[in-house]
């Protein structure tokens, strides 16, 4: 097929797959753990609003990543997902939902700043 003799889309198929694959998994064991520690609806419906807001604004992130190199956003995005997923893994024994809910929105924030790429 011809799509896959161009190796940087190959390897930016595969990227995002892979992306979209961790991002998925982390927002289902993040609400699971908001629902089950804490057994708190609100908690649970905050930690879902905080997931879905960074989609619903969308459209105001569009003109700035025009102006930027793709390449950069896309591993600026990744670099900062890496670091909040080990702030959580070297704080999981000591994880407050503040600051859980914070890393959900940051990383939905940096997630969602890829797709208009």
């Amino acid at each position: 097929m011809k799509i896959f003799k161009n190796k940087n889309f190959l390897l930016l198929v595969i990227a995002r797959l892979v992306i979209n694959f961790t991002d998925s998994l982390f927002y289902i064991i993040c609400i699971w753990y908001t629902s089950k520690t804490l057994s708190s609806p609100y908690y649970t419906s905050l930690a879902i609003f905080l997931f879905l807001m960074p989609e619903t604004l969308l459209f105001f992130i569009g003109p700035i990543i025009d102006r930027l190199n793709p390449e950069k956003i896309l591993l600026f995005s990744l670099s900062i997902q890496l670091v909040l997923l080990g702030i959580l893994v070297m704080l999981f024994n000591e994880l407050e939902i503040n600051l859980l809910l914070a890393i959900m929105l940051l990383s939905s924030f940096m997630s969602t700043i890829t797709y208009p790429i």
